[in-house]
């Protein structure tokens, strides 16, 4: 039986295995927050924060495995600015991580100001559901409603498309 030090670990930690042979068990999870849409869904909130973010100047748009290495260099301006806790941190994306995750059914969307990338998120398939990879927002257009909107746009598409 495992002592009573508790472990906070990320479930795609390969110390979990080891954990649980020594006794260790789960006792809570905690992973951000869960969208629970009715059916229909009410996408109302999410379509009022994309017209907002496009009344400033935002274009939210469905990014392509051509965008990769953009996508990296505004997720790597910000990488400073993710938490570090044990059980929450970000891998520094590369053009060839985001290639791979195009590759496993990934889908990312972007923020783009008079042609310049401002934004970005991505979500990953999970089962039957998505989870958010990461969202980015450059820090000079940060506070404006950019990161809210791409989630929306996110959400809208995946519901309507």
């Amino acid at each position: 039986m495992a002592d009573s030090e508790i472990h906070i670990v990320r479930e795609d930690d390969p110390r979990c295995a080891e954990l649980e042979a020594a006794g260790y068990t789960v006792v809570g999870l905690s992973w951000g927050a869960h969208l629970r849409l009715g059916e229909p869904p009410d996408l109302t909130s999410m379509t009022a924060a994309i017209v907002r973010a496009k009344a400033r100047g935002l274009t939210c748009v469905e990014l392509s495995d051509s965008h990769a290495q953009l996508i990296a260099l505004v997720d790597n301006a910000s990488a400073d600015d993710y938490p570090v806790t044990p059980a929450t941190f970000h891998d520094p994306q590369t053009s060839e991580s985001i290639a791979a995750a195009f590759g496993s059914g990934a889908r990312f969307w972007g923020g783009f100001i008079e042609g310049e990338l401002v934004a970005i998120t991505g979500v990953e398939p999970k089962g039957e559901r998505w989870n958010t990879a990461f969202t980015s927002v450059l820090p000079a257009h940060r506070h404006l409603g950019f990161g809210t909107a791409l989630k929306g746009t996110s959400i809208v598409a995946r519901k309507v498309g």
